[in-house]
């Protein structure tokens, strides 16, 4: 049907229902998984696939012709794979794909029967290796440890590997030259790395960095900069930004921090919820706002404090 009508957008979205056998590895039962019909890969007039959840794909997938010609948005999040090869297979037969989502798959194999239902285990895919993807202009990228891509046009980047995973993550950051949008979450970034920001990606204009321990004092310069949110659970001492275009700045960290502004724009947006102790009353917040240089560089402060009853907000 999806082919006989010419169909252009297809979003299939199947909840998960998952039992659990110990804190690393899940169990789901795979012959309650949705077969994709295969035929759907050959449908030329995709322009969007979104597919969620119980999804299965087999390696009988390997098999069939894939004609997404048209297809410019694809998204795929949580699938039950029985290759992990799949992804990249797919994505290889999809030569105008501007949009890419891949969010936590899952490769499985079949464990014996237990009972009269069929077990499979699986594990988070750790690897996503994709070439010759020129017009890739959006990549959303989550729970894969090692991740390279090839798409030289790339303007928008979100990167979000497995924290607690003992593998470090890898991924060709420095060859997207082209990025405006850099969002990091859990990743291993250096004060060294960020320091040279604006040598690395000379168009970046928004900057996202959260949960990345080894920062500790940072300096940002970059001349496109208009918005930075950084939050992190680490004790950050310093935060030097010279950004003469930088129009909002979120912070969420060390109250103590010293934050400095050499440069910036005339109507910069301060959006900040520093850690703060309640023992200690309200007077590290008047510490953290006094280690704001200058004091006169903000058109707007906002702060919020989060306790246990509640959230303060103060804004001036």
């Amino acid at each position: 049907m999806v082919s006989e009508n010419r169909v252009e957008v297809l979003e299939l979205c199947l909840l998960y229902s998952a039992t659990y056998h110990g804190p690393d590895w899940r169990a789901y039962r795979y012959d309650r998984q949705y077969d994709l019909p295969h035929c759907v890969f050959e449908v030329k007039s995709l322009t969007k696939l979104v597919l969620k959840g119980k999804i299965r794909l087999n390696q009988s997938f390997f098999n069939h012709s894939i004609k997404l010609f048209s297809l410019r948005t694809l998204c795929l999040r949580e699938l039950l794979l029985e290759d992990k090869g799949i992804i990249e297979h797919l994505i290889s037969h999809c030569p105008l794909l501007e949009d890419l989502t891949v969010y936590c798959c899952l490769a499985y194999y079949r464990k014996n029967p237990f009972g009269s239902i069929k077990f499979v285990e699986v594990k988070f895919v750790e690897s996503l290796f994709l070439h010759g993807l020129q017009k890739l202009k959006v990549a959303d990228i989550q729970g894969i440890q090692e991740v390279y891509i090839d798409a030289p046009n790339l303007e928008n980047l979100r990167y979000v590997p497995f924290y607690q995973l003992e593998s470090p993550f890898k991924v060709n950051l420095d060859s997207f030259t082209r990025l405006r949008c850099l969002c990091l979450w859990n990743t291993d970034v250096t004060d060294k790395w960020l320091f040279d920001l604006s040598h690395k990606f000379p168009f970046l204009e928004h900057l996202e960095l959260c949960s990345c321990p080894m920062l500790k004092r940072i300096n940002i310069s970059s001349a496109r900069l208009m918005i930075l949110k950084f939050s992190n659970d680490s004790d950050v001492k310093e935060v030097n930004i010279d950004a003469p275009n930088l129009l909002s700045f979120y912070y969420c960290g060390d109250d103590r921090a010293i934050i400095s502004f050499l440069t910036s724009s005339d109507h910069l947006v301060f959006d900040a919820s520093p850690a703060h102790d309640s023992r200690h009353g309200y007077y590290s917040l008047r510490e953290f706002i006094q280690n704001i240089k200058p004091q006169k560089v903000l058109a707007s402060l906002s702060l919020s404090v989060y306790h246990s009853n509640g959230v303060s907000r103060f804004t001036s």
